[in-house]
């Protein structure tokens, strides 16, 4: 019988810079949006940041971890970066994951004092090898495991090169103030179910009347939903 593939999600606790940053940061997380690339004796690549207040005191976070060895902002809004960061390559379970013959599949995201990334695994064997491997040294949880079948779109919670470009390109033309009401509404719960807060509130909070704030809101889901609903066509 023909092995079967499986994707999985796992979440992991384990020492490591990104955890420990993510800790001392309001509202903190950090993704590696990038592959890592490998050489004297560092693992390099390009983490996006994100805090609730200024993210200069993420940076600086960062900065002081041992195993880090550089932290370079290539850009940076009010609570948003994407830093080029090099680290010792121990200091990544992802790097772990790796030498299993498992796939991790970037993005992977530090949030809530936990990693979690999605994993490729070419079989329940080695899927099974990888479990035993992390849990004997990690507080590790399986999130969720889907066989793959040939002809399928492409791996949840993964984002290709392409899909990122467009994202980061419908990023650039939002304007700054569609961007902080839609980013403050989310942040607040305004589009949960059921909702947080109010457009009466997220207006006041911003000094805006709630026409205005509602105005905001509704540009930014016109350029935003078209884009989510065709990667969410694609991932099915």
């Amino acid at each position: 019988m023909e092995p079967k593939p499986l994707l999985v999600e796992l979440q992991w606790v384990h020492p490591c810079f990104c955890i420990d940053s993510v800790e001392h940061v309001h509202e903190g997380r950090i993704s590696l949006v990038s592959p890592l690339a490998h050489g004297k004796g560092f693992a390099t690549g390009l983490y996006e940041i994100e805090s609730g207040e200024s993210v200069d005191g993420f940076v600086r976070e960062l900065k002081r971890q041992e195993r880090v060895k550089q932290v370079v902002v290539t850009e940076k809004a009010e609570n948003k970066a994407l830093v080029y960061l090099r680290s010792k390559p121990d200091s990544l379970l992802i790097e772990t994951i790796a030498k299993t013959g498992c796939v991790p599949l970037e993005p992977s995201l530090t949030k809530g004092g936990m990693d979690s990334c999605a994993v490729y695994a070419p079989s329940e064997q080695e899927l099974r090898e990888l479990y035993s491997t992390l849990k004997d040294n990690y507080e590790v949880k399986l999130v969720s495991k889907k066989y793959l079948r040939p002809g399928e779109g492409k791996a949840a919670a993964y984002l290709g090169l392409k899909e990122l470009l467009q994202l980061k390109s419908l990023t650039a033309r939002l304007s700054p103030r569609q961007m902080e009401v839609f980013s403050y509404a989310a942040r607040k719960g305004y589009f949960e179910n059921p909702k947080r807060t109010d457009i009466g509130e997220i207006a006041g909070n911003l000094g805006l009347k709630p026409a205005t704030a509602s105005e905001h809101l509704r540009k930014v889901q016109a350029k935003v939903m078209p884009f989510v609903a065709e990667l969410m066509q694609n991932l099915r």
